[in-house]
């Protein structure tokens, strides 16, 4: 009987995957210097700092979830369309407030002051796209448009 010597030859090849994705998971686990975000076309980019809403339902509780407030950074981008000369810059900002409208987180600040010798009333409104906690451990609005 003849013997065959059969050489196998494997060749082996090992796969790293690697995922920064992370998950938003409960609010109440949210962290300070992470910014929560939701785009409803699905476009948000998570990154170092940053992660994204992946569901309607996230975005609307976190929304309902604010009580800290509007940021500083919010704050800058709702009112900077009004300019130099407006209330927001030299009158009294006489409230804020963040709100589900039924499809969107919305943000309101209102101002008001004597402009030209009358009594005058501003209210700058955006869209609320992502939250922060702040260093009271509570949920505010951070970024829109």
């Amino acid at each position: 009987m003849k013997k065959i010597k059969i050489s196998i030859f494997i060749v082996a090849s090992l796969l790293n995957i690697t995922c920064d994705a992370q998950t938003a998971g409960p609010i109440n686990s949210w962290k300070p210097g992470i910014e929560y975000t939701y785009y409803s076309d699905g476009s948000c980019t998570p990154g170092q700092g940053k992660i994204c809403l992946t569901d309607s339902k996230a975005y609307e509780m976190a929304c309902k979830s604010v009580k800290g407030g509007i940021t500083d950074h919010l704050f800058d981008r709702l009112v900077g369309a009004y300019g130099s000369s407006s209330l927001f810059k030299n009158g009294t900002i006489t409230g804020a407030r963040v709100y589900w409208n039924g499809i969107i987180c919305v943000a309101d600040i209102t101002a008001s002051g004597i402009v030209n010798g009358n009594s005058s009333r501003q209210t700058a409104s955006g869209k609320v796209v992502s939250f922060v906690v702040n260093s009271k451990k509570q949920i505010a609005a951070y970024g829109g448009y």
